[in-house]
């Protein structure tokens, strides 16, 4: 019933120009191969107050009081902040209703940070340089044999004809 009566307290006082702005920050942050963990200083700083992460349009997760419910990409959340099972943009949205009525949204850019593909090039050639007597070796010992076999061969044929 209190909830009610803040938000309708909060819509007139909004209707009569008299509701704050909203204030809108943006922030990159660097994605990894694992599980991405954001834990804004927002959070600190508005405790008990209502958070809702969306990616696009969508909510995947809400913290309200100790109520919280999380949605993929979502792995979990918490008043602290959000855990996400891949590299997505999202927006997180702080409600308070405390002293004042205040909203706080923050979109966080996702960066995956994927290293350039000839970054370690002398460990590369470290095992090119091993790789290669590695595969040359069992090439000569076969030609080595084939040819022994191969002499062998003509040997016992030469000794075969001149037995006749």
């Amino acid at each position: 019933m209190i909830i009610v009566v803040l938000f309708l307290i909060a819509g007139v006082f909004h209707h009569n120009g008299l509701a704050s702005e909203v204030s809108e920050t943006s922030e990159n942050y660097d994605c990894t191969e694992e599980k991405q963990n954001l834990r804004p200083q927002l959070l600190n700083d508005f405790t008990g107050c209502e958070n809702t992460w969306t990616v696009g349009r969508t909510t995947i997760a809400k913290t309200i009081n100790d109520r919280a419910e999380c949605h993929r990409p979502c792995s979990e959340v918490t008043p602290s902040g959000i855990v996400l099972d891949s590299c997505v943009n999202i927006t997180l949205t702080v409600f308070c209703t405390k002293e004042y009525t205040s909203e706080y949204r923050m979109h966080f850019i996702g960066k995956m940070n994927i290293p350039p593909p000839l970054q370690d090039s002398k460990g590369r050639a470290c095992y090119g340089l091993l790789a290669c007597p590695a595969l040359l070796l069992p090439v000569a010992l076969g030609w080595i044999l084939q040819r022994r076999r191969s002499s062998l061969n003509h040997e016992r044929r030469n000794a075969g004809l001149s037995e006749v």
